[in-house]
């Protein structure tokens, strides 16, 4: 990870997911960055 300015912002996601008892993922695939986020209905 280097830190390209969105970094924090998907830190930030990924606690507050986490606080609503979900997980967040994020990666690169097929050339396109993806954000997966799932949390408890």
């Amino acid at each position: 990870g280097g830190s390209a300015g969105g970094g924090y912002g998907l830190m930030g996601m990924r606690e507050r997911a986490e606080l609503l008892g979900g997980t967040l993922s994020a990666g690169e695939q097929g050339g396109a960055f993806l954000v997966h986020l799932k949390v408890p209905s």
